[in-house]
């Protein structure tokens, strides 16, 4: 099979996100061959994505009856480094073969058992920028060992996720006849998102399944794993609903003023509270305090105080999609929220 090198290179980009950097037992490429397609394959151990490739060259990868095999990423990532022109690939019994130009690279291959199995799922239709965006707001102020829970409904998807006191919910419209309940590992998550960055079509199909969720553009497809959660959405969406806007501040200023307090360190606690017309920031670790004040625009007044970390709060704000973020107050909790009221954080109300 010949490929053009910037297309081959650009498949491996995201075969590289993919896989990520956390695990390098699984920074392989796989090469597949099912019901006729040849695709190029990576998994982070949870994350799937199958490429098509039969439509991006000419002539065919496999040589024989094998259908499945594997080859360390970075080996091939390396020898395709700056190169120009055609890339010829194939696969023998026990061999790929590469080469380029006057290069050729020789590299023993391993069979695994790997099939594109959900190819027939009944999917359902997404704007991908926007479930990208979604999923980058509600996973990206996580850590390792941190989920995003996905909560399928018949006509809409809601998206939430908590770390170190913060709540972070959004949701987006989707109809689809399969409806449940699945956590999503903050890390494939992460994969997920780096990977949708670079799939150029803007419509997206996705549906839950037994045990994960599928998607697939452009003829690619991808999987994650997922757990079943046995808690329903409705505490948090219930606190969303009855947000009710009664100040907001410049995100910029805000965001500024949770940099600088991480001046205490990237784990430092952060206090942030109202007082009159200024909101605070109030950061503290061994030793080191930080205190900054901001305008806070009301138009009734209202009380609040919340603790939890500078750096993670600073990661969910800006990436709440707006340059002024809303401040209400419901119950127990303080909420935060874009200005079109889409995303949310939401924190315990220590005042």
């Amino acid at each position: 099979m010949v490929f053009k090198s910037d297309t081959f290179n650009n498949l491996l980009k995201k075969i590289d996100r993919i896989c990520g950097t956390l695990e390098p037992t699984t920074r392989r490429v796989g090469f597949l061959r099912f019901a006729g397609q040849e695709y190029l394959y990576g998994t982070d151990g949870c994350f799937e994505g199958f490429l098509l490739i039969s439509n991006k060259a000419e002539g065919k990868i496999f040589q024989n009856y094998i259908s499945a095999v594997e080859i360390p990423l970075d080996i091939l990532k390396t020898f395709l480094k700056d190169v120009k022109g055609d890339v010829e690939i194939s696969i023998g019994t026990e061999d790929i073969f590469v080469k380029v130009y006057r290069e050729n690279l020789k590299v023993r291959t391993g069979i695994i058992d790997k099939t594109l199995d959900f190819t027939q799922e009944e999917f359902s239709k997404v704007d991908k920028n926007v479930l990208t965006k979604k999923l980058d707001f509600v996973s990206g102020y996580l850590e390792e060992g941190n989920f995003v829970d996905l909560f399928f409904h018949p006509t809409y998807l809601e998206l939430i996720s908590h770390n170190y006191g913060i709540t972070a919910y959004t949701k987006l419209p989707l109809e689809t006849k399969r409806v449940g309940k699945l956590a999503l590992s903050f890390v494939s998550v992460r994969h997920f998102v780096k990977t949708l960055e670079l799939e150029e079509n803007d419509e997206f199909l996705i549906s839950p399944i037994d045990g994960g969720v599928v998607g697939t553009s452009n003829d690619n497809y991808y999987r994650i794993c997922a757990s079943y959660l046995q808690h329903s959405s409705e505490k948090i969406a219930e606190v969303v609903r009855n947000f009710e806007p009664k100040a907001y501040v410049e995100v910029e200023r805000f965001s500024n003023m949770l940099k600088k307090s991480l001046v205490a360190g990237k784990f430092a606690d952060v206090v942030v509270y109202s007082m009159d017309d200024e909101l605070v920031v109030n950061s503290f670790q061994r030793g080191i305090v930080y205190k900054a004040t901001t305008d806070i625009t009301t138009k009734e007044r209202i009380l609040f105080s919340f603790k939890t970390k500078s750096y993670f709060l600073r990661s969910a704000l800006v990436r709440i999609g707006s340059k002024k973020v809303l401040f209400g107050t419901y119950n127990e909790y303080v909420i935060l929220s874009s200005l079109n009221r889409e995303r949310f954080l939401v924190v315990k109300n220590e005042r």
